[in-house]
């Protein structure tokens, strides 16, 4: 048993082996690979006060879940890539007042202010636009040496 390392939201399309000393069957192909994630377009950064804020608010309530640098291993959505950043009632709807707990996301409504929610998302698109400048960037010149 292991985690899978599959994209949130995707089957790990597991199957079972079983062999037979003689035997000449042969694996059927592996699935096509998932198409690659994209970025949602580039928003406006918000003001860098509330995205510093929100990076605390994110290692407080939410790095365990989504965090795939550390925690997630692919479990939970990586918030960089959610549409839903790019909405400000409906981001606060799921995580205040619970629209997807019957997803798993907790309501997090008593433990965070509106505002400590949308200084969370000023931060996941600072991410988001991180990320997306990253794959634009063109690559390094190649070392002198």
């Amino acid at each position: 048993m292991g985690y899978g390392l599959v994209r949130y939201g995707s089957s790990n399309q597991s199957r079972l082996l079983v062999f037979k000393l003689g035997g000449t069957a042969s694996l059927p192909p592996p699935p096509p690979p998932l198409p690659p994630l994209v970025l949602n377009r580039r928003r406006p950064p918000l003001p860098r006060r509330s995205s510093r804020r929100g990076t605390r608010e994110f290692v407080s309530h939410c790095t365990t879940c989504h965090e795939p640098l550390y925690a997630n291993r692919s479990v939970f959505p990586d918030l960089r890539y959610s549409p839903m950043l790019a909405a400000k009632e409906t981001f606060a709807a799921i995580v205040l007042d619970g629209q997807l707990q019957a997803n798993g996301m907790s309501s997090f409504k008593g433990r965070l202010s509106p505002d400590e929610v949308e200084s969370i998302r000023a931060y996941m698109i600072e991410r988001a636009n991180q990320a997306k400048n990253r794959r634009r960037a063109p690559p390094p010149p190649p070392s002198p040496h």
